[in-house]
């Protein structure tokens, strides 16, 4: 894999080799002031096209990149990859519909050199898991994920930015911390309060414990937890919507 970097972003290359041309392309694209605080990945087979390199590309972003505050940002984006020949979809998919049990609303983005429209629509998607598969049994969770702050559990319960939500069907939007307020909690019983763990939340990711330990082999704890884990696991992307995605994309396989 080749990482290429420009002034605004950085982009993943699923290659180690890449001519000259695309290189330039690809490097010219990062250096564009629209293409900031995008995910840009690239296919193995890379080759310079009229502007840009021929393949797809696909962002993720937050929901709010829609409203009416953020919306010009993502229409210009929209206007800049139209310049440069792609035909861009767009569609806001929740984690809870493709089997985590997660609110985790994105908006994700396929743009296309062909001039296709990706209908979202017939992705596959499956039924929302239960919580419990994903959590660790509370006896087993050691003291230190234990809530102790005073100002998380007097927001236990509370609305508004400075909330504590009890976890019940599904847990809320894994963040890169747990142990701050907007925060999300697992109620015990008997007064004890804790938080997700880091491997609890790369499993709400869709990651395979497998994949965590491998990840935790690679890391050093700091603290109280593995913060980098967190924060891995935070700014991730729903592995089974991904797959859903490149399912249509490279297989052919849909929900129809």
């Amino acid at each position: 894999m080749v990482e290429l970097r420009g002034k605004y972003a950085s982009a993943k290359v699923f290659t180690n080799i890449v001519d000259e041309a695309s290189i330039s392309q690809v490097i010219n694209l990062l250096n564009q002031p629209y293409i900031n605080g995008s995910v840009v990945r690239i296919m193995p087979d890379i080759h310079a096209g009229a502007g840009c390199t021929i393949g797809t590309t696909m962002t993720i972003n937050v929901k709010n990149v829609l409203t009416r505050y953020n919306r010009h940002n993502f229409d210009r984006y929209i206007s800049e990859l139209e310049k440069l020949g792609y035909t861009s979809s767009y569609a806001v998919l929740d984690a809870r519909d493709f089997g985590l049990p997660q609110a985790r609303e994105r908006v994700f983005t396929v743009s296309t050199l062909s001039g296709d429209v990706f209908d979202f629509d017939d992705l596959i998607r499956t039924p929302m898991q239960n919580i419990q598969s994903f959590l660790m049994d509370n006896s087993e969770v050691p003291e230190v994920y234990n809530v102790t702050q005073p100002s998380i559990l007097e927001a236990i319960g509370k609305t508004g930015i400075r909330r504590a939500t009890v976890i019940r069907d599904y847990a809320f939007t894994v963040t890169t911390r747990q142990d701050r307020t907007p925060a999300q909690v697992i109620d015990c019983g008997n007064g004890r309060y804790r938080y997700l763990t880091e491997l609890e939340c790369w499993r709400l990711q869709g990651y395979t414990d497998e994949d965590y330990r491998k990840a935790e082999l690679a890391q050093n704890r700091v603290g109280r937890y593995y913060m980098a884990l967190y924060k891995q696991a935070g700014n991730s992307i729903a592995v089974p919507i991904f797959e859903s995605i490149f399912r249509k994309i490279l297989l052919g396989e849909t929900a129809a």
